[in-house]
């Protein structure tokens, strides 16, 4: 499979799908320029504007993104920031002073070559890049004494839908990759944040859960417009947004179409009618609950991941069994077996858990073998439950083991704090044949751990909204990245 890269004839401006992994040795340092002699010193970061245009399950989003060479000085600059999960970007674009240049598709190969030559014979290049899910680099070189610098990305993604709800999730803050976190946090830089929704049906609530936000409602033509209540806000945490329709009784069908380059494109997505949860029996379950404590989970997050585990205690019935481990450097289990869950035994975990600090390494797969591994057959559906914010170094590792040694077990995953690994975790549960759960506060510990329950229990039915996208006409499949999202 070839990777791909934008370039600009005459001026490197690349985009590759897979970069150097040095570069996340940066990842934690923001915004960082290199002069002639190599030392890297810090940029002025001035902000960041986001727009998303949303129609149906389509997310359309420009990023904009700039900051200048405060010094008298030619420099190199490499910016490191984060972009959504499963995003496709499709546009890059510069602004150097009054210049503007756009990129075309290269080879990722051939991109890399032309930037370094472009960077050797002085010419301003932009190389983009993604270092790993979630996390790409923007490298800019030749940038003049006191320039400013203005790099505009254009993407597409699906929104989060399931469970009679949608969701958008756009990451402001950098995974931290297990590390603990600093003792005094650098300053976020600003951003603002526009959401054009138009999702096709009206919609009963819209909510984020990571900011204030204000939202403007034509229910007659079904648009919604969400902006911060602020305007602007430090770029501190992701930013979630949600919304549900208000379907009613009967099924609704939603169809969009697009013309884009002479072709035109179809999206025809069934709403199921909103009913109460069919009143299926509970079987009894073997839970086994993994608590995170490394450094990374230290302040809000490891007061939510103790509050979200207490929680889903609270949720076992007497013919539940059940076992909690915690894991930082290593793993510890409390019983070292599944255990009724009886009022001593929760007395006893609930107890442990509360004397449980966020401190040291992150060894995740000393969990999972525990967790997996050794387990017991027990007679009972089993169920694993890793309550965690998902920074760890060996993602492709842990996800292989999962895949290995999964057995009979579910596996579900709980993501805490406001910028969580939420690529790795959704794709951990879609291994375990389990779902995805993300709670950015301590007030949102209950309504996340029953949104869990309801996930648990209707994973089982696929009880979700279908949605199907095509072209409605021939033509090249290439085009279609940029049919529907405006």
């Amino acid at each position: 499979m070839k990777k791909i890269g934008f370039f600009v004839l005459g001026i490197a401006l690349s985009l590759i799908v897979a970069g150097p992994a040095q570069a996340t040795d940066r990842a934690d340092r923001g915004l960082l320029l290199r002069s002639g002699d190599g030392a890297p010193f810090p940029a002025l970061a001035l902000g960041t504007a986001i727009e998303v245009r949303v129609t149906g399950i389509v997310a359309r989003a420009r990023v904009t993104q700039i900051f200048a060479n405060p010094t008298p000085g030619w420099v190199e600059g490499l910016y490191v920031f984060p972009l959504p999960e499963g995003a496709a970007v499709d546009t890059l674009r510069m602004k150097v002073g009054d210049r503007v240049l756009d990129g075309i598709v290269r080879e990722k190969e051939q991109a890399a070559a032309e930037y370094a030559q472009a960077k050797q014979e002085g010419r301003r290049a932009s190389l983009l890049e993604s270092v790993r899910p979630g996390v790409f680099t923007t490298a800019v070189a030749n940038l003049g004494p006191g320039e400013t610098v203005e790099i505009t990305i254009e993407l597409q993604q699906i929104v989060e839908a399931g469970h009679g709800r949608f969701g958008l999730r756009f990451p402001l803050v950098l995974p931290e990759r297990s590390a603990p976190k600093p003792a005094e946090a650098p300053v976020a830089p600003p951003f603002a944040f526009h959401v054009d929704l138009a999702p096709g049906f009206p919609l009963g609530r819209i909510a984020s859960s990571s900011h204030a936000v204000d939202v403007a409602r034509d229910d007659r033509k079904l648009r919604y417009a969400v902006d911060l209540a602020a305007g602007v806000a430090p770029a501190g945490s992701d930013f979630v947004l949600e919304w549900a329709p208000a379907v009613g009784r009967e099924p609704r069908a939603v169809y969009f179409t697009e013309e884009v380059d002479g072709e035109r494109y179809a999206l025809l997505m069934v709403m199921p009618p909103d009913a109460p949860d069919a009143g299926a029996a509970r079987l009894p379950r073997e839970t086994v609950f993994v608590i995170d404590t490394s450094g990374s989970m230290s302040g809000d997050s490891i007061v939510q991941a103790k509050a979200a585990l207490s929680s889903g205690l609270d949720r076992l019935a007497p013919t539940d069994a059940f076992e909690v481990i915690r894991f930082s450097g290593d793993a510890e289990a409390l019983f070292g077996s599944s255990t009724p869950a009886g009022p001593g035994a929760l007395g006893q975990a609930k107890g442990w858990i509360g004397g449980l600090d966020a401190d040291g390494g992150t060894n995740m797969l000393d969990a999972l073998k525990t967790a997996l591994v050794e387990q017991r057959p027990s007679g009972l559906l089993r169920q694993v439950i890793f309550i965690t914010d998902g920074q760890v170094p060996n993602e492709a590792e842990l996800l292989r083991f999962i895949g290995a040694n999964l057995g009979e077990s579910r596996l579900f995953t709980v993501a805490i704090g406001s910028a969580p690994n939420a690529a790795f975790l959704r794709k951990a549960a879609e291994l375990g044949r389990g779902t995805f759960t993300a709670i950015a506060q301590t007030g949102q510990v209950a309504e996340g751990m029953a949104d869990h329950v309801a996930q648990e229990r209707r994973a089982d039915r696929g009880h979700r909204p279908a949605a199907r996208r095509r072209r409605a006409g021939g033509g090249r499949g290439g085009a279609g990245r940029r049919a529907l999202a405006g």
